[in-house]
């Protein structure tokens, strides 16, 4: 089953790749404007809009990956937290 993260995160790329359109909605928000220019420096965007987007898109990421590293380290036929089973897995 998908975290919900994620799901958010495979519905929103696919709307964007393929075009379809997207629920939205403008609004009008007050920004600090130094910490924009340094988020579009770092996502390497050029409008607030995109700028915002892309850091929506990475938050999801974010919260995706975090879902599944859970989902990993429940699962009790795991070792992932057995912390000689993981010395051993990076061995060559």
């Amino acid at each position: 089953m998908l975290g919900s993260a994620r799901h958010s995160l495979v519905r929103a790329i696919s709307h964007r790749e393929s075009g379809r359109y997207m629920p939205s909605r403008k609004t009008s928000v007050v920004i600090d404007e130094e910490l924009l220019a340094a988020v579009k420096a770092v996502l390497d965007t050029k409008t607030v809009k995109d700028t915002i987007e892309h850091a929506f898109l990475e938050v999801l990421r974010a919260k995706a990956r975090a879902e599944e590293v859970e989902a990993l380290s429940s699962q009790p036929e795991m070792d992932l937290n057995d912390e000689e089973v993981m010395a051993k897995a990076w061995r060559h």
